[in-house]
C-alpha cells in the first residue's frame, strides 16, 4: 500500500487546503470536512480505531444519527477495537 500525500509529505490540514486553493480558488469546505482533516492528521494520516480522538468522533457521529433518525442502524455500530483486539478477554 502507498502511503498517502499527507503521510508522505508531512502535509498539515491548513497546508493541504491550500494546495486545493491553488487549482480551486472558490474552495470552501464545510466545518465538518476540516474537523476530520485535522482528525485524520492527528492520526498520522492512518486510520486508527483505537484512537481516543477517533473514538469520541465516532460516538459523536452515532448521537448525532440518533438524534437526527431517532434510531441507530445495528450496521453502524462497529466492535470496540481496545476490548475486543489481540488478547481480548486476557488478563496479564
Amino acid at each position: 500500500m502507498r502511503p498517502t500525500r499527507c503521510r508522505r509529505y508531512r502535509v498539515d490540514p491548513e497546508a493541504a487546503l491550500a494546495a486545493v486553493r491553488t487549482n480551486h480558488p472558490g474552495a470552501d469546505p464545510n466545518p465538518g470536512f476540516r474537523t476530520q482533516l485535522a482528525l485524520w492528521h492527528s492520526m498520522d494520516c492512518r486510520l486508527n480505531m483505537a484512537n481516543q480522538a477517533f473514538r469520541l468522533y465516532s460516538v459523536a457521529k452515532l448521537a448525532r444519527a440518533r438524534e437526527y433518525n431517532g434510531y441507530i442502524n445495528a450496521t453502524a455500530v462497529q466492535a470496540d477495537p481496545v476490548r475486543n483486539g489481540p488478547g481480548a478477554g486476557c488478563r496479564v
